[in-house]
């Protein structure tokens, strides 16, 4: 674990931004877009709002041994979520690379072309894990946004959009109370996940760009939840492994906490529309759904579908997950994530299920978001039992519960 010293001497910029900002445009107007992320659930759909929303190009920054293999994993990610963008394909340019190394990993001319050509940058790009130390998450998390601010202000001044993590919150100093999209200077006392110190760290040198002259904007995300309408989700995120796997055992635990349900087509929406206004550049925003759902509703509407969910103690429902035979454990999808809810945090030494209870958690308010969004027709859906329905409905469909 770092130590809340240490944490606070890696925010370094490191990145010259001296050139004179050209005016930002519109990503409407855009002619070439930059964009980290875009196989991953966000990015996915992301890519495809800049797609069908712009006339621009875009460049995703992808892992591939070539381009041919780049460009198949870019249009099977959107394939594999069911979006459309086969008669716009020629349009999404695979970059190939990599976020933990210099220059992201491309080659001194097509680097150099790139950030001369490229008006907007989007860094959705990160690697979560929250089980890694900070110093195994630094090279992507940390490295990675320098680099991609790096590349922001090489050749000539870019906009930056930023996909940050309200799990910055993750210190005890903040719970139970609200924290607001105008919180900057985030105390990190007592945060040990590798994961938050890693999206703290990369915040907060995004912030030291935007001081000296970087035109960007840091969207604060929750855990992501599946399609509001389709119910297509990421099945190996925490949030689907953890209901998945309970319905798949039969039983929850008994704790007092609530599942933001915020989904990926309100996110994504709502990061193309505040970041295509002008007047919404250069500010914080979190994207969290207004209205949680506590866990308690959420296990209750499960077993109003028939399945057999019996609420028990959370030490009970650890041994039952725990104990469970070799090949059901095996089949859970909980399973990867036993470590997660068996390991214990903090001084207290609670897990991350524990942590995550209302007393030890802050509410995220975020009524500067919906109020930069009130022109607009994007509004985030109640966290209710239709909700529910139509990721239960997605779930049997592909045949996982």
């Amino acid at each position: 674990m770092i130590s809340n010293k240490n944490l606070s001497s890696e925010v370094k910029l490191d990145v010259d931004i001296s050139k004179k900002p050209e005016k930002p445009i519109p990503v409407s107007s855009s002619k070439a877009i930059f964009l980290t992320g875009a196989t991953g659930f966000l990015g996915s759909f992301l890519l495809n709002q800049l797609l069908h929303k712009s006339d621009a190009n875009i460049y995703c920054l992808t892992r591939a041994a070539n381009a041919k293999e780049g460009k198949s994993r870019l249009i099977n990610s959107q394939q594999s979520y069911d979006l459309q963008i086969l008669k716009l394909s020629d349009r999404v340019i695979p970059v190939i690379g990599d976020l933990g190394n210099p220059q992201l990993g491309m080659q001194p001319e097509e680097y150099d072309d790139l950030t001369a050509y490229v008006d907007t940058v989007y860094h959705c790009g990160a690697r979560l894990n929250f089980l890694s130390s900070y110093p195994v998450l630094k090279s992507e998390n940390v490295n990675g946004t320098r680099e991609v601010i790096r590349f922001a202000a090489h050749k000539k001044i870019k906009t930056l959009h930023y996909i940050s993590s309200t799990a910055i919150f993750e210190s005890p100093e903040y719970a139970e109370k609200t924290v607001y999209e105008s919180d900057l200077k985030i105390s990190t006392r007592d945060m040990v996940m590798g994961y938050s110190q890693s999206k703290w760290v990369a915040e907060q040198i995004v912030l030291l760009a935007k001081k000296h002259g970087l035109p960007t904007n840091i969207y604060r995300l929750p855990f992501i939840a599946g399609h509001s309408k389709t119910g297509i989700c990421n099945s190996s995120d925490f949030v689907c492994r953890m209901v998945i796997g309970c319905v798949q055992a039969g039983y929850a635990p008994n704790l007092n906490f609530s599942i933001d349900l915020s989904p990926v087509d309100y996110i994504s929406r709502a990061i193309h529309y505040l970041s295509n206004d002008l007047r919404h550049l250069n500010n914080v925003y979190h994207l969290n759904n207004p209205n949680p759902m506590r866990w308690e509703i959420l296990s209750q509407r499960i077993k109003d579908h028939g399945y057999p969910l019996i609420s028990i103690p959370y030490e009970e429902w650890q041994h039952r997950i725990c104990n469970m035979d070799k090949k059901a454990r095996l089949q859970n999808a909980i399973y990867p994530l036993l470590p997660f809810v068996m390991r214990k945090w903090h001084k207290e030494q609670l897990t991350l299920l524990e942590l995550y209870q209302h007393h030890n958690k802050p509410y995220i308010d975020c009524k500067k978001t919906i109020k930069a969004l009130e022109n607009s027709s994007i509004i985030c859906p109640t966290a209710d039992s239709n909700l529910v329905d139509t990721y239960l409905a997605y779930w049997k469909k592909i045949g996982i519960v």
